[in-house]
């Protein structure tokens, strides 16, 4: 990373960081700094480079597995998978750099989680339940940790391989971070309303579990539905109070 490049990142001002960072990337990628096969530098190495978080490092890294750029290896870490983004309509902009880019993906979500959920409720296996189970007490053991961004994402994948439907599972993968954007909103939000969304959120993981535990898809589905609404409704509220969110 050039001294020329961290200027640039910070003198745009009216971008989003995460937007910045991804766009220099793929250029590193495109100039072939970094080729096929690489293995990205870790989010602490990143955020040195680029002189930002490691939060703005993981939605840039997040965006650019939504163009089919970057894959992960669970426990390896992100590996370079293309030099150009992906044809799939998924890499066609999906982000979550704004609350109004936010609302759009919740519509998009909805009617496929609720259904992912419905079909985990008749297909789940033991082993999900149990992973499912550990996932939630991992969340409420740690929910000051990075807003529990893992623990929300890693919830919601494991419905989408409950569901015994591999195309799910590829879904979440696409999505990547964009799935749970809670850092767009946490510094415009106090810290009380925060943990008041978080343990709500929590409450409603337990709830859709509840559901998918007892092989009820038609109350996992009601469940999801209101899990999504819910979230649409807060972030509903952020871009009501302020209208550039």
């Amino acid at each position: 990373m050039t001294t020329a490049h961290r200027h640039e990142i910070a003198s745009r001002k009216k971008e989003s960081l995460s937007s910045l960072v991804s766009n220099a990337l793929e250029e590193m990628i495109r100039t072939e700094q970094l080729k096929v096969g690489d293995k990205l530098p870790t989010e602490s190495e990143l955020g040195r480079m680029f002189d930002v978080s490691r939060t703005v490092v993981r939605e840039a890294v997040s965006h650019l597995k939504s163009l089919g750029v970057v894959e992960s290896r669970r426990g390896v870490g992100a590996f370079i998978r293309r030099a150009h983004a992906s044809s799939s309509f998924l890499a066609q902009g999906v982000s979550s750099g704004t609350v109004r880019e936010i609302l759009d993906l919740l519509e998009f979500r909805l009617p496929i989680e609720v259904e992912a959920a419905g079909l985990a409720a008749k297909r789940r296996t033991e082993e999900d339940l149990a992973r499912l189970a550990e996932n939630i007490e991992r969340f409420s053991n740690n929910p000051g940790n990075d807003l529990a961004k893992q623990e929300d994402f890693e919830f919601h994948y494991l419905i989408g391989q409950a569901s015994k439907n591999p195309v799910y599972a590829n879904f979440y993968d696409s999505l990547g971070d964009a799935l749970v954007p809670r850092t767009r909103v946490a510094d415009r939000v106090i810290p009380s309303r925060i943990k008041g969304y978080l343990d709500r959120v929590l409450e409603e993981h337990r709830q859709i579990y509840s559901c998918i535990s007892a092989g009820d898809p038609e109350g996992a589905r009601q469940a999801m539905r209101l899990h999504l609404s819910c979230s649409y409704e807060f972030y509903l509220s952020r871009l009501e109070q302020d209208p550039g969110a």
